[in-house]
């Protein structure tokens, strides 16, 4: 993998790695106030106090004492488990393989420092900052690739260009960087254009039998009262109705919007992971009223379908991604998800006999607020085979 290949992937779907989450070790010493000639001395250090504690075999077990005597380190946590490590051009996330949980999620802008460590076969590490609550805690991760982490240092790398240069990155092309400012032209260069005549006459304090009274050329355009133009107005109502015909198909899972219909925080750390809550299941079987309660708002969205066969579910399903709601036919009071993934049409069921919305161990309180959770968060819903299928193209029902 080189830079540009790199730099593209980021900038369009991400980029993920297979590994092992060896273990984190907190740094209670601020990150701005460690010298940056021990950067690499204390990646270093970390990953032998983690490898110690995993029981790791450490080709290497110096620590560097200047690091311990000026950073301040807490006794290291091990996980040992395989994830699935995926980089953007904004952020680094963490998912557990297993059971699609997320684990971490961290700005690229708040990590410090990502290399590969020497101590520790094929081991990379990567420090920075991570909310908890309301209050930043700083980690080193420590991570096992199955080969070389060349790739993933690569990726950090040109992960971090981007996020110095923001969100549309200038070319490296030397051909654009070498364009010419336009010339400044100073006010004193503008001279006043002529006006007719008719003009003259008319703004002058000579008035003519021949101008007409009360009409000025220079007058201000009409302003209505909420203080726009009528053309400003009509430019405004445009550009909102071709938004709205644009992101009509999302719905409510539009991104723009500010609401969310997640009451869930994104998992950070183990001691805060969500468990589900024994008084919001239920164990009798579901009900027409229990099922509307789970379909609240459903209605209301382009991509609920209503009960319509599976067959024609998946007519609608052309491209990658594309899924809508609909409700089953065959199997009563149930939501189904229906989705393309792989070429291949998925029908997940999206709550239980007893009217139960689950997900990852979650209960959500509809299906719209499970489907806007994963939707919003991209994270992907797991099938009968294990597969993960991720949403991305809500399909809107016809209007005709």
């Amino acid at each position: 993998m080189d830079k540009d290949a790199a730099k593209q992937q980021l900038c369009e779907s991400g980029a993920t790695f297979s590994v092992k989450y060896i273990g984190y070790i907190e740094i209670h010493t601020a990150l701005h106030e460690i010298d940056k000639t021990i950067t690499q001395q204390l990646a270093n250090t970390c990953a032998i106090l983690i490898g110690k504690e995993a029981d790791l075999k450490l080709q290497s077990s110096e620590i560097d004492n200047e690091v311990q005597n000026s950073v301040e380190l807490t006794k290291p946590k091990i996980i040992n488990k395989e994830i699935q490590l995926t980089l953007t051009k904004k952020s680094v996330m963490m998912v557990c393989a297993n059971t699609s949980r997320p684990l971490r999620n961290l700005d690229i802008k708040n990590i410090f420092l990502a290399t590969k460590v020497e101590s520790i076969k094929n081991g990379f590490v990567f420090l920075g900052k991570v909310k908890i609550k309301d209050d930043f805690k700083r980690f080193c991760f420590l991570t096992q690739a199955p080969q070389d982490p060349q790739n993933i240092n690569l990726t950090f790398e040109v992960a971090f260009h981007i996020c110095e240069q923001g969100d549309n990155p200038i070319s490296d092309n030397p051909s654009s960087s070498s364009i010419t400012p336009p010339t400044i032209i100073k006010r004193d260069n503008f001279k006043r254009p002529e006006l007719p005549e008719r003009y003259n006459r008319i703004n002058s304090q000579d008035t003519n039998d021949d101008t007409t009274p009360g009409v000025t050329p220079i007058a201000e355009p009409y302003t209505s009262a909420c203080g726009q133009s009528v053309i400003e107005r009509a430019l405004n109502k445009k550009r909102e109705a071709e938004l709205n015909e644009r992101d009509f198909t999302r719905g409510s899972l539009d991104r723009r919007k500010l609401e969310t219909f997640s009451p869930y925080m994104w998992v950070i750390d183990e001691e805060y992971s969500p468990t589900t809550d024994g008084s919001k299941m239920l164990n009798t079987l579901c009900t027409p009223d229990r099922f509307k309660l789970i379909c609240d708002g459903l209605l209301k969205q382009p991509w609920f379908f209503g009960g319509v066969h599976r067959s024609t579910a998946e007519s609608y399903l052309e491209q990658e991604g594309a899924f809508l709601v609909r409700v089953s036919e065959s199997r009563p009071l149930t939501a189904i998800l229906s989705v393309r993934n792989n070429r291949i049409a998925h029908h997940i069921i999206l709550n239980d006999q007893y009217g139960n919305v689950t997900s990852m161990n979650m209960v959500f309180p509809t299906v719209l607020h499970m489907v806007a959770y994963h939707y919003r968060n991209n994270i992907p819903f797991t099938s009968d085979n294990d597969e993960q299928i991720y949403i991305k193209f809500p399909v809107g029902r016809p209007t005709s």
